[in-house]
């Protein structure tokens, strides 16, 4: 495990072109939390980083979530999705994956229930205190 130290960071868009569940750019604050540690080489990280080029329709079409499960040698079914706008958690539902929410992407906790989430968290640091919530077992 990795200590991730506490932090505030921009989240979002304020560009002309940027996608309507970019915007606005907001704050978002995290407390301090620990991470597992795996290693992940650059090729790994391009192609999950740039799954969705291969896909023509956005979200909320299930094709980025199921490509990326496809990616990782299992299926949707079994993959956890976690999504802070409704169209994430629109294309889980449809992907026939579990959808958890976060509340960083300006969307409120009943309009992510109502589009499919499982459960919703404050931040990624809340989603992390209560992953046995959604079925992670940690081996702290």
């Amino acid at each position: 495990m990795a200590p991730i130290p506490a932090g505030e960071f921009t989240m979002g868009s304020a560009a002309a072109d940027a996608k309507a569940d970019e915007k606005p750019p907001h704050k978002v604050k995290l407390d301090a939390f620990w991470m597992q540690t795996h290693e992940v080489t650059w090729d790994a990280y391009l192609m999950f980083m740039f799954v969705d080029q291969a896909n023509e329709r956005a979200k909320p079409d299930p094709d980025l979530f199921v490509a990326a499960a496809r990616r990782l040698g299992v299926e949707a079914t079994a993959a956890v999705v976690v999504g802070d706008s409704v169209w994430d958690l629109l294309a889980a539902q449809r992907a026939h994956a579990l959808g958890v929410g976060l509340l960083s992407g300006g969307y409120g906790r009943e309009e992510l229930e109502r589009a499919g989430a499982y459960r919703v968290y404050e931040d990624p640091a809340d989603l992390l205190r209560h992953l046995d919530e959604v079925g992670v077992r940690t081996s702290e």
